[in-house]
């Protein structure tokens, strides 16, 4: 917190997020200009927050559900390119972020992210040339190699409807565990129960936030110990699965990631284990087909 108060701070994690997505052409940082540790002056976001949007969009269904048995909801009316555009750049900018990067925006949710709208929305909203940008970079987590490819296991995990792989993956979240060998099977049980309820793996609709919460709650339940970063990948995690789910509900996160996440373990299968960042992001950009942004 003390950290996001400087906004000398800021202005560097905007320099960085501006550098790293500097070939993405539609997707924008505010730049800096001018900072101290109290006076931050950047370039003007010209846009829509998505959480208004989405609002405006749901405000549009209710009123087109008064006086009618069937009910209007906001993905009957929202344009599906835009529901599109909003959930497939909002996930690739967390793959790239936490594949390539090794730094994530600490705060990455629908309240941050805003679409272009120089001109009336509802023509804008439509447009094809549309652009977003991305605000309020007061946090960061920078995390290692290890780090990333430790929760990448878990995602991966979700994917194979595998919850001694999650249990597992969860344990490496902190090199501070401090529990008995007992205690380590008891959580790695309740996890495999979990998964067997709530995640059967890719083409079953697996409801990320659903699992998550789950395994959140189990890590409370077994004092399991977390690092902040983990936390924080966690948070974003739910938080873009959340939007997912209330603009586009067909759109599976974990399902249109299994060509990344299906890389992890052909590398690791192979016996060449990911540990260099650079090899493993290259190997699953040239499987996925999107080279060209991650890089």
């Amino acid at each position: 917190m003390a950290a996001q108060a400087d906004l000398d701070v800021e202005s560097h994690h905007l320099d960085v997020l501006n550098d790293n997505f500097r070939r993405w052409k539609k997707v924008n940082f505010p730049r800096p200009i001018y900072s101290t540790s109290s006076v931050i002056i950047e370039t003007f976001a010209e846009g829509r927050i998505v959480t208004s949007i989405l609002d405006l969009f749901e405000t549009k269904a209710n009123l087109l559900s008064k006086g009618r048995e069937e009910e209007t909801r906001l993905t009957d009316v929202i344009p599906v390119e835009l529901a599109k555009f909003i959930v497939t750049k909002g996930l690739s900018l967390y793959l790239k972020m936490l594949l390539v990067d090794n730094l994530m925006h600490a705060d990455f949710h629908s309240g941050n992210i805003m679409v272009n709208s120089p001109a009336e929305i509802e023509e804008v909203l439509c447009d094809v040339g549309r652009s977003i940008t991305v605000v309020d970079a007061g946090m960061v987590a920078e995390f290692d190699e290890e780090e990333s490819l430790n929760f990448i296991g878990l995602l991966a995990s979700l994917g194979e409807g595998d919850g001694l792989l999650a249990a597992n993956a969860v344990l490496k979240f902190s090199k501070k565990q401090n529990l008995s060998k007992k205690q380590i099977k008891l959580f790695q049980q309740d996890m495999i129960e979990l998964f067997a309820e709530r995640c059967r793996g890719y083409g079953t609709d697996v409801n990320v936030g659903n699992v998550l919460r789950g395994v959140l709650t189990l890590i409370r339940d077994h004092r399991v110990c977390i690092d902040a970063n983990y936390a924080t990948l966690v948070v974003n995690a739910l938080n873009l699965e959340g939007m997912a789910r209330r603009i586009c509900p067909d759109y599976n996160i974990i399902d249109m990631s299994r060509p990344l996440l299906g890389s992890y373990f052909k590398l690791c299968a192979s016996g060449r284990s990911p540990k260099r960042k650079f090899y493993f992001a290259l190997s699953i950009c040239e499987e996925s087909g999107i080279r060209r942004n991650l890089f």
